[in-house]
């Protein structure tokens, strides 16, 4: 429960930063905050999971390149296709990238069995994502739900799956 309570917090947070994001000037400059956007997560993952700590730093940066790459993707898929495929697809790409980036001081992680099993997680809880396409006055509630849970999921997956020996 308490990790739960950890991820919940870290996607408030994340929501939090996003708005803040969303609402800076030029794309360049908001390429390069969006890497904050990536961190509250990146940061939960990476000191929970990782030993020895010292690769927490990579952890880290990956996830918040990981977050940056699945955003984009999303955006664009979600203009090419039905919106909850294309943010389901992102949010397959985003779990994958989290649980490699973790992996590195987790290495359990990098089983094919825990691997499936995080892009299966990240793409149903990526889907709901795709609600706030076209629907601008539900966007913010949506997105406040959206980032905990997906956080949630893949945050427990990863734990489950550090605290388990693979067979």
């Amino acid at each position: 429960m308490l990790l739960a309570t950890l991820f919940a917090g870290s996607g408030l947070l994340t929501y939090q930063v996003y708005s803040w994001v969303a609402k800076t000037g030029t794309d360049d400059l908001q390429l390069w905050l969006q890497l904050l956007t990536g961190l509250p997560f990146a940061v939960a993952c990476s000191l929970r999971f990782m030993r020895p700590l010292q690769r927490a730093g990579t952890g880290i940066l990956l996830d918040a390149i990981t977050w940056v790459v699945a955003f984009r993707l999303g955006v664009a898929l979600a203009g090419m296709m039905y919106p909850p495929l294309g943010l389901a697809i992102a949010g397959l790409v985003g779990a994958l990238g989290v649980v490699a980036a973790t992996g590195i001081g987790c290495s359990r992680l990098y089983s094919r069995r825990t691997l499936t099993g995080a892009a299966l997680i990240g793409a149903l809880a990526g889907s709901p994502f795709g609600l706030i396409v076209n629907r601008s006055e539900q966007e913010n509630m949506i997105l406040a739900i959206c980032f905990p849970l997906w956080q949630i999921a893949i945050g427990l997956w990863i734990a489950r799956r550090c605290a388990t020996t693979e067979s």
